[in-house]
């Protein structure tokens, strides 16, 4: 299964049109998406701006959960709608994966609210959380024996011609189940470019090896030393 978290603050920057073409060209393709961008702002009057795509598939017989959400900020009403959102999920899926796009720009720690809202979800029956938004990677937290992501950093991405931090990875998470009970989980980290060439992005993600390979791993190491 193929799956992409279409919530993010890039989503209408080409407004009704962008954001139809880009699910089209998505179930064209076979992938699924789903996100909920209910607290959007920008334009409260526009309905498309108001969407929730809640996404369950069942991958060789277990039933995965994946709610994905743009966050800001937290407050009562996101608490509440992400609450009711994870007890719905834990009723009906075996394995629940959350995604979120949050976190400041060129920021390599977390900031408290991700912090918090990731321990919330985790509370609430969360098996993994992928972050991304920042730009750059941060650290990986372990909590209650759940790895939470905090950012991917980016991989392909279209808005820096030459960014100066280039480095990414490929998180793998491998979860067994026996008679539908999780018994073991794994994972694995490939550290890359995302480019080819140094000297600008060329927009070919690329894993590294040697010297660089370790150089990644270990700012991942770093950036998670104080969880």
């Amino acid at each position: 299964m193929e799956a992409v978290n279409i919530t993010n603050n890039h989503m209408h920057d080409y407004l009704k049109t962008g954001y139809i073409d880009t699910v089209k060209n998505l179930e064209r393709a076979g992938i699924k998406y789903f996100g909920s961008d209910v607290f959007e702002t920008t334009n409260p009057h526009v309905g498309y701006l108001n969407y929730e795509f809640k996404l369950i598939e069942v991958v060789n017989g277990l039933r995965v959960g994946l709610p994905g959400y743009k966050v800001w900020f937290n407050s009562d009403n996101v608490i509440k709608k992400i609450k009711v959102d994870l007890e719905y999920m834990k009723e009906h899926t075996d394995l629940i994966l959350v995604s979120f796009h949050w976190g400041k720009e060129f920021v390599n720690y977390p900031l408290i609210l991700q912090r918090r809202l990731a321990r919330f979800v985790i509370d609430n029956g969360a098996d993994l959380i992928l972050g991304h938004h920042p730009h750059v990677i941060q650290g990986i937290e372990i909590y209650k024996n759940k790895n939470i992501v905090y950012s991917l950093g980016n991989f392909c991405f279209g808005g820096l011609l030459s960014p100066q931090d280039k480095d990414t990875f490929i998180y793998q998470h491998t979860f067994t189940f026996k008679n539908n009970d999780l018994i073991k989980e794994t994972n694995i980290i490939i550290p890359c470019s995302i480019s080819s060439i140094k000297t600008r992005n060329n927009f070919q993600p690329t894993p590294l090896e040697g010297i660089e390979k370790m150089r990644v791993l270990n700012r991942i190491k770093e950036y998670s030393k104080n969880f």
